[in-house]
């Protein structure tokens, strides 16, 4: 049976603050644990319930439960981002009596680009195409950088042509908001080969 717990001061089954801390620990069979680490300044919500506690790391202990039984718990972060603006992250989880679990909410705004860099190895005299449109960085560390991508969105299918005496190598990555990626293409063989033929 899969049970939401109620949270109000008279209902067995209440999802109350405490003091302990650790999920590794064995519990009562009619007891479930959980710890919240999120921002100091969040607002957390069990089950659309606000809660009192504060701190990161806040424990809850929801007690007198049928033994054996599976219980959903539905919790919701709240955090005003460095604009004003609220964020809101929520994550459900269904656990057995006598069990413990420990949840971490990441508060990072996915609405907010973030940078991405790009640091391609190339010969000096290389041309760089990025996503079909021609670069006019030079040197043989190229750096590219982006806000155009939001933490952990992907832009899939990502295609760098270089271009060195008329030989073109091509990769096509998945570049992912905040990632710092570093790349080399290296010409010495197709070059030299491309020259004894000619």
């Amino acid at each position: 049976m899969d049970s939401s717990v109620p949270m109000s001061s008279n209902a067995s089954g209440v999802l109350r603050s405490s003091n302990k801390v650790s999920t590794s620990q064995s519990f009562d069979p009619r007891e479930i644990h959980l710890v919240v680490n999120l921002p100091e300044d969040a607002k957390m919500f069990v089950n659309g319930n606000a809660t009192t506690s504060t701190g990161t790391s806040r424990h809850f202990v929801s007690r007198n439960l049928n033994e054996g039984e599976s219980y959903r718990f539905e919790l919701k972060a709240v955090l005003a981002d460095a604009n004003g603006n609220e964020v809101q992250k929520t994550k459900t989880v269904v656990l057995n009596s006598g069990n413990g679990e420990e949840i971490n909410f990441d508060m990072q705004s996915n609405d907010e680009p973030t940078e991405t860099v790009l640091t391609l190895k190339v010969p000096e005299d290389a041309s760089v195409i990025l996503a079909n449109n021609v670069t006019k960085n030079s040197g043989s560390a190229r750096v590219f950088r982006t806000k155009q991508l939001r933490n952990g969105e992907s832009w899939d299918d990502y295609k760098i042509q270089v271009t060195v005496a008329g030989v073109t190598k091509e990769k096509v990555i998945r570049l992912i908001g905040g990632d710092n990626l570093e790349l080399t293409f290296n010409f010495d063989d197709a070059v030299d080969a491309k020259l004894a033929m000619q």
